[in-house]
């Protein structure tokens, strides 16, 4: 698609390549793809002309410097609550991936989506065996949470529907052992709630 739609405007692509790493205050390992990205991106347009030694200092103070949150941000710890804004099957992918290399009990969800997002299409890389508190958040966008429950529940998650995302935050909490996992994501506005 987007090979197609360069030809079309006759733009050129570049592919960024990850061929160094930098040192970031952004966690999970899907980062490197971003940063190796944003790197290409400075070295191609124009109006930056910034040296090896500006990018490694900004790229090692990226949530200093903009105050970005939601991606792979850990909220609180005993048990561990982490924050992730994925979104979609590349987003969702990638986080239940990181999760591969943390060590814990249990997990337990907290996930909400918005309207125009199918669970159809992301459901493959949610894990089977976590505990999921579904929620709405709240913007006029959200998939009401009878909605995504009931989706969900059609391919077999197990979780239940809560009325806001600070209850379904709050019931996981409670259900919770310090050595277990909560993870919040399934939507921007989701996260956004809680951090």
């Amino acid at each position: 698609v987007i090979i197609e739609k360069a030809k079309s405007t006759s733009s050129t692509v570049f592919f960024a390549k990850q061929t160094e790493s930098y040192a970031t205050d952004l966690l999970g390992d899907f980062q490197k793809e971003n940063l190796a990205t944003a790197k290409m991106a400075l070295q191609v347009l124009p109006e930056f002309d910034l040296g090896e030694k500006h990018i490694h200092e900004g790229f090692r103070e990226v949530v200093k410097n903009t105050g970005l949150q939601g991606r792979w941000q850990v909220i609180a710890d005993s048990p561990t609550v982490i924050a992730d804004v994925a979104h979609n099957k590349a987003g969702i992918g990638a986080v239940m991936n990181q999760l591969k290399s943390v060590t814990y009990d249990h997990l337990y969800i907290v996930f909400g989506m918005v309207e125009d997002k199918d669970f159809k299409q992301i459901q493959q890389y949610l894990p089977k065996d976590a505990n999921y508190y579904f929620c709405s958040p709240k913007v006029v966008r959200a998939k009401a949470v009878d909605q995504l429950f009931a989706e969900a529940n059609r391919f077999g998650y197990n979780g239940k529907p809560y009325a806001s995302v600070s209850d379904a935050l709050n019931a996981a909490k409670t259900m919770a052992s310090p050595s277990d996992i909560i993870l919040i994501c399934g939507s921007l506005f989701v996260v956004a709630e809680v951090i």
